[in-house]
């Protein structure tokens, strides 16, 4: 398992990450054209939808027809800020096998390019049967971000 895990005081800032990066890693870094630094995170969209106030005479009860059904999917995505490339998959959860598939689309699409992925402290991201390839590197956020 090939992560990397920045959990001290300060944040991880890329060209710290990628300095001790290369000076523990020199090998690796010789087999890629290029070492990319990308920012990852997830978001549900869903349609859920409500009742609102009705219309009624006084001491009437109202009757309206409602949908308890709540559809949603996870768009994973992640972002090179130095290249302006990005990548996004769409999954129907939020767990590990999902991201482990994100990761292994995220390292197919980018073959000859090592992947340094700032990722958020999430259960998916920190799990033990989490596989990373050798070409990604995690770089995990500090517990409490500023705005």
């Amino acid at each position: 398992m090939a992560v990397f895990a920045s959990r001290g005081k300060g944040f991880c800032k890329p060209l710290q990450l990628l300095i001790v990066v290369y000076l523990t890693n020199t090998e690796r870094f010789s087999a890629y054209e290029t070492v990319n630094y990308w920012c990852s995170d997830e978001s549900r969209f869903g349609l859920h939808t409500r009742t609102g106030r009705m219309i009624t005479g006084k001491g009437t009860k109202p009757i309206g027809y409602h949908q308890w059904s709540f559809k949603a999917f996870w768009l994973y995505g992640a972002v090179a800020p130095s290249t302006g490339e990005s990548f996004f998959w769409q999954f129907s959860h939020f767990d590990t096998d999902c991201y482990q598939q994100f990761l292994e689309y995220l390292s197919q699409a980018h073959p000859k390019t090592l992947i340094i992925l700032q990722v958020d402290n999430g259960r998916p991201h920190t799990a033990k049967k989490l596989v990373v390839s050798k070409k990604l590197f995690c770089c995990f956020s500090h517990l409490i971000l500023p705005n």
